[in-house]
C-alpha cells in the first residue's frame, strides 16, 4: 500500500536503499534498548557466558530480562515502520483508513499515534506484549533521517 507508491518516487534502488538502512536502524536501536536494560540491571554493556548461564539455569529470577534478551527479532517490521514515515513525510495530508482504525485520518496524524503507541508499549515491558517495539521506533527513526538528507541533498525535491 506504501511502498508502490514510494518505489514509484524514489525508485527501486533508492527504496531498497531506505528499506534496508530502516531495517539496519530497527536492529540498532533494539540491540541499544537492550545493552541498556542489560547495563541498568548486571552492570555490564555486553554479555558474558556467567551471565547467559544464570538466565537459562533459573529464568524466573528475572522473567522480564529473560523474556527480553532471549526472544528473537523477527520479521521485517522495523523496516516497513521506515517506509510508513517516509510515506508520512512525502504525503503528509494524504487520508488514510485503516482496518484496525476504522476512521479516516490524515497520514501526519496516524503515523505519529502509530509511533507513540510503540514508545508507550516498549517502555511498559508488559508481560503479555513480545513485540520489539524499539525496533520500530529505530526502523522509524532511520527512515525519517534519511529521507530528510535525501530532500536537503537534491536540488530538486521528491515532492
Amino acid at each position: 500500500m506504501f511502498g508502490a507508491v514510494l518505489e514509484n518516487i524514489l525508485g527501486t534502488k533508492r527504496f531498497l536503499t531506505l528499506y534496508f538502512f530502516s531495517g539496519f536502524g530497527a536492529v540498532a536501536l533494539d540491540f541499544a534498548v537492550k545493552g541498556y536494560l542489560l547495563q541498568q540491571d548486571y552492570g555490564q554493556f555486553m554479555f558474558s557466558a556467567d551471565l547467559q548461564f544464570a538466565l537459562l539455569e533459573n529464568p524466573e529470577t528475572d522473567i522480564p530480562l529473560y523474556r527480553n534478551l532471549f526472544t528473537p527479532m523477527v520479521g521485517a517490521s522495523g523496516a516497513l515502520y521506515g517506509i510508513l514515515v517516509a510515506f508520512a513525510v512525502f504525503f503528509p495530508n494524504t487520508t488514510l483508513t485503516l482496518l484496525f482504525f476504522p476512521f479516516p485520518i490524515k497520514a501526519k496524524y496516524l503515523i505519529p499515534i502509530m509511533l507513540g503507541i510503540d514508545l508507550f508499549l516498549g517502555i511498559g515491558q508488559f508481560n503479555w506484549d513480545p513485540v520489539a517495539h524499539f525496533a520500530h521506533l529505530g526502523g522509524a527513526i532511520f527512515g525519517y533521517f534519511m529521507v530528510r538528507h535525501w530532500n536537503k541533498t537534491r536540488r530538486d525535491t521528491f515532492y
